[in-house]
């Protein structure tokens, strides 16, 4: 499996055992494209060391059944630092997947086919509001996506529901 990105993460819990299996845990999370990496799990108050080391790291800090204090709490404010702290391990787990999703690339991308300019709008009873218009290069395409711009201001997104050259289908 060709993993790309890394997703680092420094747990601290309230005993030893608990920040064991949280590792373990978080250890086999990965998708297509993000792996977790667990760079530290200790036991105690997430501190400012921890602070530190995300910072450097880009790393997310996970407290289970523990707080940070009050340095440590001023240190993720300032850094923007993601700390996660629940007691419940579903919870951490669902927080680390959605950070990890949240990592992921889009699968699709927008290719531009053609340009057109808009020369008339005719509004049409039964069918709703029609753009005339002039194939400026390229081609447009039935169920391809359209944006409308005046300038550069977006005024409309949308699919392109049907083609007619005068009132005959292309």
């Amino acid at each position: 499996m060709n993993v790309q990105k890394e997703l680092g993460v420094i747990i601290k819990a309230d005993v030893q055992g608990s920040s064991e299996a949280l590792k373990n845990v978080l250890d086999k999370r990965e998708n297509e494209e993000v792996k977790v990496n667990v760079l530290q799990s200790g036991v105690g108050a997430i501190n400012k060391s921890d602070m530190m080391l995300a910072e450097v790291t880009n790393a997310i800090v996970v407290g289970f059944n523990v707080k940070a204090d009050n340095e440590a709490k001023s240190i993720a404010e300032k850094s923007n630092i993601s700390v996660i702290s629940s007691n419940i391990i579903y919870d951490i787990i669902d927080e680390i997947e959605a950070a990890m999703s949240g990592m992921v690339e889009p699968k699709f991308k927008d290719t531009v086919i053609g340009h057109a300019e808009v020369r008339n709008v005719f509004k049409i009873t039964n069918v709703g509001i029609v753009a005339g218009s002039y194939v400026l290069d390229g081609k447009v395409q039935r169920n391809a996506k359209a944006i409308v711009r005046r300038g550069n201001e977006i005024v409309h997104e949308g699919v392109i529901s049907g083609l007619k050259h005068f009132k005959e289908d292309v």
